[in-house]
């Protein structure tokens, strides 16, 4: 079954920076599909197996940005 999240993304400044994130996030194993929005800040991720908030962010901080929680 898969699991669809909602993360609020902090760190992006541009076009670029949602680039790097939509990469950090199709990187974690299991990720079918990923969105970031730049203006909200927002991420949706779908997963075909459970992914924790601590993944994502430990994906997201090696990239340089963190996840509001």
């Amino acid at each position: 079954m898969a699991q669809k999240i909602e993360i609020r993304i902090t760190g992006m400044s541009c076009e670029h920076c949602v680039k790097r994130v939509k990469e950090a996030l199709s990187r974690i194993e299991g990720v079918k599909e990923v969105s970031v929005e730049l203006v909200s800040g927002k991420g949706y991720i779908v997963s075909e197996k459970e992914i924790t908030i601590n993944i994502i962010k430990e994906a997201l901080k090696k990239e340089g940005y963190g996840v509001k929680e």
